[in-house]
């Protein structure tokens, strides 16, 4: 059984993750705004920070909220269809790629 940690490093840990949900909605911000200059700066704090998994996985959950808010239910089976689709571009292009070579 996993221990859970004391008030203060429970309270530390809560705070990373809000850093870590603003880092990726400043990111998605920079992004939506085509700040090239912001998007560098945030990915080069994000690379210092040693949380880039963390930051991916808020930006993931940012993403999945507004699916869900735009798509309800919906949303689930489409971004799956939509990642199979794009992982078969990918290959397709890979195939170009290495034919190419």
């Amino acid at each position: 059984m996993t221990e859970l940690p004391d008030e203060a490093g429970f309270r530390r840990e809560m705070a990373r993750v809000d850093d870590d949900l603003a880092t990726a909605r400043r990111l998605i911000a920079a992004f939506v705004a085509e700040n090239r200059d912001a998007i560098n700066g945030i990915l080069g704090e994000v690379h210092r920070s040693g949380r880039g998994s963390k930051v991916l996985m808020a930006a993931v959950i940012q993403a999945a909220d507004l699916g869900r808010m735009l798509m309800g239910d919906d949303f689930g089976a489409w971004i799956d269809q939509a990642a199979m689709m794009q992982m078969d571009i990918a290959e397709q292009d890979w195939r170009e790629i290495e034919n190419d070579d």
